[in-house]
């Protein structure tokens, strides 16, 4: 299996590239990409705890290709926090979701040990539509 450090040296250099620049890592059988596919999320999903902006735009996915199996990484445009609105003049505006999972994590637990909406809301500041469901 692929060790950590690899990994996280592969993120770096897609991070690099320009958009849609693919890096192919080469792999002995189709079991071993899925193998390290999997390890390659796992480690873009620790990456985007500390920097969602960035993990945001790393793409893995993996491709057959000249009797091979290749697992890509791929820097995209889409990064999942950031959005347009259009408003009623016509006019573009840019919109930043927040993400924070130490908060997520600050509510669940609370809801956990069984303080109210109110208790977290006052502990936390305003919650969301979807920090209030976790209380349903």
């Amino acid at each position: 299996m692929i060790k950590r450090e690899i990994i996280l040296k592969w993120i770096d250099k897609a991070l690099e590239q320009d958009l849609h620049t693919k890096i192919f890592v080469a792999t002995e059988s189709k079991d071993d990409v899925k193998k390290m596919k999997e390890a390659f999320r796992k480690e873009i999903e620790v990456f985007y705890e500390i920097e969602p902006e960035k993990a945001g735009t790393i793409l893995i996915s993996h491709q057959f290709k000249d009797k091979r199996f290749w697992l890509v990484i791929e820097r995209v445009l889409g990064n999942p926090l950031v959005g347009f609105i259009k408003t009623p003049n016509g006019e573009m505006e840019r919109v930043q979701l927040t993400f924070d999972p130490e908060r997520e994590r600050r509510i669940k637990l609370m809801q956990e040990d069984g303080h109210s909406v109110e208790d977290v809301d006052k502990a936390e500041g305003p919650l969301s539509i979807i920090e209030r469901s976790i209380f349903k």
